[in-house]
């Protein structure tokens, strides 16, 4: 991961041109570039999107590359499930999604994001860390390990690390 040396607002954000197989996101007005994933963890984002949409319907359940602006921040969660009737504009969905999904890149920063999706209004903010073969889940309130089951009370279902990892 490297960033920006200085700050920039969301309106310079957009004027930045798109890079080939690289995705950017703006936290906390630092541009983050993030190198294409690798297939185990586009695997994992498939299985998350897909256990997602079999629950609740696909309208709601996002892949990577759908942006949300949550203040001066572009967060770009690797799945998502927006809330029903989120505001959009043009570029972004407004606000957080009712649940991000982040599955860890190596050396990727992940504290700041999950704060800013927590402040933003999600309920959920499911951390995937390929490596480890974990899922943590942050809410408003807790931070919780899961070892083998957890349900989400955002969409009323178990989740089970099986789910996840296959």
């Amino acid at each position: 991961m490297s960033t920006a040396a200085s700050l920039i607002t969301f309106d310079d954000f957009l004027q930045i041109p798109d890079t080939e197989g690289e995705k950017l996101e703006l936290v906390e007005g630092e541009v983050v570039r993030m190198p294409p994933p690798v297939p185990e963890h586009s695997d994992i984002a498939l299985r998350i999107q897909r256990f997602l949409t079999e629950r609740i319907g696909w309208s709601r359940v996002r892949p990577d590359g759908t942006g949300y602006r949550i203040g001066e921040s572009c967060l770009i969660p690797d799945v998502s499930v927006q809330w029903e009737n989120q505001r959009r504009d043009q570029t972004a969905f407004l606000g957080a999604p009712m649940i991000a999904v982040e599955i860890l890149s190596p050396r990727e920063e992940i504290d700041s994001k999950i704060t800013i999706y927590l402040r933003g209004g999600a309920l959920e903010v499911w951390v995937v860390n390929p490596k480890l073969r974990t899922l943590v889940i942050y809410t408003s309130e807790t931070r919780i390990e899961v070892t083998g089951e957890y349900r989400s009370e955002a969409i009323g279902q178990k989740v089970a690390v099986a789910d996840i990892f296959g």
